[in-house]
């Protein structure tokens, strides 16, 4: 049966807007509670209370791809996040440190038609996951080897020469790292990573040492977008997703990042890393 009470309505101020906002960012650290002092601060009926607001943002939220800016109807604004950030962590290859075997395969196979060719044919990128996810590079080798036995020197060659496939990491985004450790955030990487490769990065690459920590794919036996393995780095580390930005130059990633609650960007350019976390509340 329906209620016949009269409805009871509460229109409040900005400056209450005002209050409620840090309320709701107490409600989010302490449970319940800042939600019930909330109501009993404004002896409000929390079924019947409405809030003054712009009539043209009352439209349901929606994240972008980017991960950063809301869509509110036709218009586009900036997030605000009810949530400091005070982690950042970063995915390696393509983010911070250039990763395309075409490179090594230039050296090996006529051109870049037949090199993509030979990676259809072998379904390269799943025999690459594979080894992220823990296989052993002499396992893989021999698998793929026996299945393609005209191949096997290219998959050899991979592991041999696996070095030839890494660029010079980017300037703008290691210059970003760098800036984000000197004001105080904590950062972390999260990576899709050979555990047979990765001592090899590490010499390669000395940056990989100025993390606070690291999490590689291939030594947990888990790989992105796989939500346990965001959980692992968060549970490890001591990071609140909700305080955490997650950046990656792949979308299922990022997406699966958002799924255990991280704010994520979807990296496409290094140049553009700064204003996306700006927009997010990142202060440098």
């Amino acid at each position: 049966m329906a209620n016949c009470r009269p409805e009871k309505r509460f229109r409040l101020t900005r400056p209450a807007v005002d209050a409620i906002s840090a309320i709701i960012l107490l409600k989010t650290r302490k449970g319940d509670y800042g939600i019930l002092l909330l109501f009993r601060l404004f002896n409000i009926d929390g079924a019947n209370a409405v809030f003054e607001s712009d009539p043209r943002q009352v439209a349901p939220i929606k994240f972008s791809a980017g991960g950063e800016k809301v869509s509110r109807g036709a218009a586009d604004v900036k997030i605000n996040p009810e949530t400091t950030i005070d982690t950042i962590v970063f995915d390696l290859g393509n983010v911070l440190i250039p990763w395309n075997p075409y490179w090594l395969y230039r050296k090996l196979l006529p051109d870049d038609k037949a090199i993509a060719a030979f990676f259809a044919e072998v379904d390269f990128g799943a025999w690459i996951l594979s080894h992220d996810a823990g296989e052993a590079f002499a396992d893989g080798i021999a698998r793929m080897g026996e299945q393609f036995p005209q191949r096997h020197h290219l998959f050899q060659a991979y592991f041999d020469r696996w070095e030839e496939t890494i660029g010079e990491p980017f300037a703008e985004s290691v210059a970003l790292l760098k800036r984000l450790r000197r004001a105080g955030y904590r950062t972390f990487a999260l990576t899709n990573f050979s555990k047979e490769m990765f001592p090899r990065a590490r010499v390669l690459q000395p940056l990989l040492g100025e993390f606070d920590g690291v999490v590689v794919s291939g030594e947990e036996q888990l790989t992105k977008p796989d939500p346990a393995i965001y959980r692992l780095l968060c549970e490890r580390f001591g990071v609140q997703p909700q305080h955490a930005v997650f950046i990656d130059d792949s979308l299922p990633n990022v997406e699966g990042a958002r799924r255990i609650g991280m704010h994520a960007i979807h990296f496409t350019a290094p140049e553009r890393l700064e204003a996306q976390l700006a927009n997010l509340g990142v202060g440098l």
